[in-house]
């Protein structure tokens, strides 16, 4: 059994009803929230993890969100607790705070609503115990709390999903169709306004296979890359593409551009220490469109063989801005007004060359209004 520190209360509570359903909870305005309604509930665990701290509730009725701090008991998915607490609204929704509980037993955890991606991103699934199908994209472990994360793709919309409890990072998943359950949570920003879903499972034996990826992706045709994302391609959207080219220019651990010769592409990875422009690269990764142009995401990179960097293609101020040459590596000659470096992306300047305003990789430190030939690949 598992008790919490005692709650100070506000006055007012043992003037308003003491709330014994997950529903009841999950109905309150901000305002009504943070009035501190006492709670007493019976749930199962279905959630939990230090690092968040995150931990869920689930009752007949719905799944809870319960506010737990460091020097408490570490509740167990699974478990059925007796819990007492107040109602308040610190983050996204309203929150049980001040917990005390006590374990009743354990037994398995309750069988999941099945959920599409509209449904999480209107936010009535936050907190839910759900199960939905996807994608898997990426797989990584984030460094400070140690939490393995999984990227997935739902119906072609981006969904994250971690979980505390994991024995490898089953990168073997990466493109693979797969089935996971879990608490239906949400990312949000300071504001407290969504941005998008995300799922905690109790451990990694939440994730069922449904279909397995390649065994060997990279001995596929590679795809030419003036065909992405046009009309009739044969690829599924969803799945990895395999496309392979000339490095022609690299972003510090951003990504880079490639060529095949008769198409040019931005592939977004974060692996981009070992790679140079002249790189001939083998690529997988999955469609999508950034900034208004093609790329390829969660990438997949195999370098081979090193070669000279490619000629750049020589275009006038103008023509950077009809889009022909969007990720194409080229020079342009004009007369430098002025430049400034992005904080965002330190190895990138921003200047304006006659009348054009677009970015160009930085060189050796111009002084403005001084003549200067800008070489790089073309963005926006």
């Amino acid at each position: 059994m598992g008790l919490a520190g005692q709650v100070t209360a506000p006055a007012q509570v043992s003037a308003l009803p003491v709330l014994r359903e997950v529903r009841q909870i999950r109905v309150l305005t901000r305002e009504q929230a943070r009035m501190g309604y006492p709670v007493h509930l019976r749930a199962t665990v279905t959630y939990f993890d230090e690092f968040g701290p995150n931990w869920f509730i689930k009752d007949a009725t719905g799944g809870q969100w319960v506010q737990w701090e460091a020097g408490m008991p570490k509740p167990e998915p699974g478990q059925r607790i007796e819990i007492d607490g107040i109602t308040r609204q610190t983050g996204f929704g309203p929150d049980v705070g001040h917990p005390r509980w006590k374990v009743l037993g354990k037994g398995a955890l309750p069988d999941p609503e099945k959920v599409s991606y509209e449904q999480m991103a209107s936010t009535t699934k936050d907190g839910q115990w759900v199960e939905t199908e996807g994608i898997v994209r990426g797989a990584y472990v984030e460094s400070k709390a140690g939490l393995l994360r999984m990227v997935l793709s739902v119906n072609g919309n981006r969904v994250m999903a971690q979980t505390p409890v994991y024995d490898r990072v089953p990168l073997d998943l990466v493109d693979a169709r797969i089935r996971i359950r879990g608490n239906c949570g949400a990312i949000f920003n300071q504001k407290s306004q969504f941005l998008g879903p995300i799922i905690h499972m109790p451990s990694l034996g939440m994730v069922t296979l449904l279909k397995a990826p390649p065994a060997r992706p990279f001995d596929g045709a590679a795809v030419p890359i003036g065909d992405l994302l046009r009309f009739g391609h044969a690829g599924a959207a969803e799945h990895r593409l395999h496309i392979s080219g000339t490095i022609t220019a690299v972003e510090q651990n951003a990504g880079f551009f490639v060529t095949d010769g008769a198409g040019s592409l931005h592939v977004e990875t974060s692996g981009t220490a070992e790679l140079r422009a002249g790189d001939t690269v083998d690529v997988l990764g999955f469609p999508s469109v950034a900034d208004e142009r093609p790329s390829l995401v969660e990438s997949t990179v195999r370098v081979l063989r090193r070669g000279a960097a490619p000629a750049p293609a020589r275009i006038a101020t103008d023509q950077a801005l009809d889009g022909r040459y969007d990720s194409v590596l080229v020079t342009i000659e004009g007369r430098l007004k002025f430049c400034r470096c992005c904080r965002k992306k330190p190895s990138w300047c921003y200047g304006t060359a006659t009348a054009c305003s677009r970015p160009f990789p930085k060189a050796n430190r111009a002084k403005p209004i001084s003549p200067v030939c800008a070489r790089g690949a073309t963005s926006g």
